[in-house]
């Protein structure tokens, strides 16, 4: 790609970010000026809703003062509230408190005669519900029937009844003791607290609907934010990067070809660069390095077919520095080095391999010079900075040359045991290009250790093939008499059960002989996929063998469930091991609960100190109502020989062997206890991946 290009595409999604952040961001304010009117509707309907109690107080109070004053005042100041109420009159914009105290400020102050607002206007909000709009004309029936209940008061304190037809007459005298029992009976109290209660429904759903909207639009206000945000911090981001970018792509090659140049005018042909782009730099670079090629042709003919690893270094700094520090008076290198360990790492980082040879990609698991120098840094392994010392110990010393064990990274990850040596010269100049050689003794290691592996497997099978070989003898002469017994035994009773239950104990204890015969075999790999169901079926013959009969067994397998990659004598050895646990913790009876079921962990999980990755398990859960444990004994469970047993009753690794069978079969157990409450294991083995891959 040309540079030009590349210039282009850069700015261009540049720009397009800042579009999209002006996009962002008027959406952000669009959305708050939305949520700034809902807030002013919320306030509105506050606002509203309680004029519409002081209203509705105001008409009680002005009713009641009159019918116990007869005093015209309180009429007329209930006239103008009922004509507000009915939308007859504006209501001044300082009626916010109650009435009482407006009028006595319009006496006072006449500046408040200025046009009023409509309070009915409010209330025909499109924004409104239907079930509001509903309320609200409940309200206005309560409200009407208020009006009425005082207007009849008003009409028996002056001395008004209404006759049969409704129509009015002066049959009666006043009676102000019936008018004022009338605006506190029953009905009337009644009336009003429906009335008060129905307005405060008004506003508690108005209050609900409005503020639900408040929190969309506060959500997506958060959201417009982030998302802001998130395109500023991108833009930076690319920003930083094209920086960068444009200075490795451009910048630094061309330092790198005017080091070149320099270093070819002065006859240096020992300096290469990397630069890998296809551009115009990439194509002067190419004819650079062609050049360089040809001279060093012959020599990297012989360089480059070398069997044994090489590279050249160049360690014209390292030699430069050391002695530097001689002429400032440093006598011995080796407690310097200890009391400035800055150096030793400058010193590092001042090496510069110049070619590396295919034996060294072969031995590295590198495919080309760029990614083996690329990641040359997580290559040295953990004795490098120790390796490096030690070279530094001999250049100061001027020896001829330097030899050492050390420790390499593969780009895979592998371990690699060499030995690296490489002469040391005596010119300042020879150190512009000096040959390291690895030789690879990794194999010769891992031969040894084998070697050692073998002769105590051998030992072990020495010791325990005679007394398994001895015992499974005993073994078969048992199996053998019970056999004869059985066919002895015609009735089918009780006693030929016992004898079978007897002669499955016995094959069993056979079949671990032979485990312990075949201890050695390291080449025999057990491990297969297996059905855990179809393993506990088989081993349920120990609720009669193993456990009390005070001992309920529930034994609970999910049908579909997955196979699991596992050695099937650790899984029943495992089984048995805890089934033995859970009867040890339950000598007066109780209940031993085994289930089998799917899982799936979408995400990492964390149980107490176990973090379970995620992926598809076999969940096997083995729980009892047993004493149960402290949950200091919980934590050491599987420590090996931690036992709370008696002496000579147990020797603390059976839940040691139980731990490492999961660890084998890179699974998890977790267990969760309580004294006199009981324990449960959760037993977490992976799905095995071949037969998943088989079944989709």
């Amino acid at each position: 790609m040309k540079i030009s290009t590349r210039i282009f595409l850069i700015f261009l999604i540049i720009f397009s970010l800042l579009g999209a952040i002006s996009i962002s961001m008027g959406l952000l304010i669009n959305n708050k000026i939305q949520s700034s009117k809902a807030t002013s509707e919320l306030y509105q309907v506050r606002q509203s809703s309680e004029r519409l109690r002081q209203t509705s107080e105001d008409l009680t109070k002005m009713a009641r003062a009159y019918v116990a004053t007869n005093d015209p005042t309180y009429k007329k100041n209930y006239l103008n509230v009922l004509a507000i109420r009915n939308d007859e009159v504006p209501r001044s914009y300082q009626y916010n408190d109650p009435y009482w105290n407006f009028i006595t400020a319009r006496e006072q102050n006449t500046s408040l005669t200025e046009k009023g607002i409509s309070q009915i206007k409010f209330f025909n909000n499109k924004n409104m519900t239907k079930e509001e709009h509903n309320i609200l004309k409940l309200i206005r029936q309560r409200s009407d029937k208020l009006i009425v209940l005082e207007e009849k008061a008003f009409e028996i304190l002056e001395g008004k009844f209404s006759d049969a037809g409704g129509q009015l007459s002066l049959a009666r005298k006043a009676n102000p003791t019936l008018a004022s029992a009338s605006l506190y009976n029953a009905e009337y109290n009644k009336t009003k607290a429906l009335t008060i209660q129905l307005i405060t429904e008004f506003e508690t759903i108005t209050n609900n609907r409005i503020i639900s909207k408040l929190k969309t639009y506060q959500a997506l206000e958060n959201k417009y934010f982030a998302i802001t945000i998130s395109l500023i911090v991108t833009t930076l981001i690319f920003s930083l990067l094209a920086y960068y970018f444009l200075k490795a792509k451009m910048i630094n090659p061309i330092i790198a070809l005017s080091d070149i140049s320099k270093n070819i005018l002065s006859s240096n042909l020992y300096k290469q660069d990397n630069i890998i782009s296809k551009d115009e730099i990439g194509n002067i670079d190419h004819v650079i390095n062609q050049a360089l090629f040809e001279s060093e042709k012959n020599y990297k003919r012989l360089f480059e077919n070398a069997e044994v690893s090489i590279w050249n270094e160049d360690l014209s700094n390292l030699k430069i520095t050391l002695e530097q520090l001689r002429s400032e008076g440093v006598q011995d290198i080796r407690p310097y080095l200890r009391d400035n360990p800055t150096v030793i790492q400058n010193m590092i980082d001042s090496v510069k391999i110049l070619q590396i040879n295919e034996a060294t990609l072969k031995l590295f698991k590198a495919t080309s010079n760029h990614t083996f120098l690329q990641h040359i840094e997580t290559s040295f392994g953990p004795n490098a900075v120790e390796v490096f010392t030690n070279s530094l110990y001999a250049i100061w010393d001027k020896k001829p040359n330097f030899r050492n064990v050390a420790q390499y990274i593969a780009l895979d990850g592998t371990m690699i045991d060499a030995i690296i040596s490489y002469p040391i010269p005596e010119d300042v100049d020879d150190f512009r290009s000096i040959p390291v050689s690895i030789i690879d003794i990794t194999e010769h290691n891992q031969l040894k250790e084998r070697l050692l592996q073998s002769q105590k497997l051998e030992a072990i099978g020495e010791l325990t093939g005679g007394i398994a070989h001895d015992f499974n003898n005993l073994l078969s002469i048992v199996i053998g008499n019970l056999d004869l017994m059985g066919h002895q035994i015609k009735d089918e009773g009780k006693l030929k059960k016992q004898l079978e239950k007897a002669r499955n104990a016995a094959l069993r204890g056979s079949t671990l002989i032979h485990r312990l015969l075949n201890f050695s075999d390291q080449s025999n790999d057990k491990i297969r996929p297996e059905d855990i169901n179809s393993i506990i079926k088989n081993l349920e013959y120990l609720s009669d063998i193993s456990l009390s009969q005070t001992i309920n067994i529930e034994i609970i397998l999910n049908e579909g469930l997955w196979m699991a990659d596992i050695d099937t004598g650790d899984f029943e050895d495992m089984l048995i091991n805890l089934c033995l646990n859970a009867r040890d913790a339950m000598t007066d009876g109780g209940r031993l609960r085994i289930e089998t079921e799917n899982i799936i962990l979408d995400k990492p999980t964390v149980d107490k100190d176990t973090e379970l990755k995620a992926g598809e398990y076999i969940k096997i859960t083995i729980s009892d109502t047993g004493i149960g444990m402290s949950e200091e004994v919980a934590s050491n469970i599987f420590v090996p020989f931690f036992t709370t047993k008696d002496k000579n009753k147990g020797t603390g690794l059976g839940l040691s062997m139980v731990y490492n069978f999961i660890q084998r079969s890179k699974g998890y157990i977790t267990v969760h206890s309580q004294e006199g409450t009981g324990t449960t294991f959760h037993i977490y083995l992976p799905r095995s991946k071949f037969m998943a891959r088989i079944l989709n």
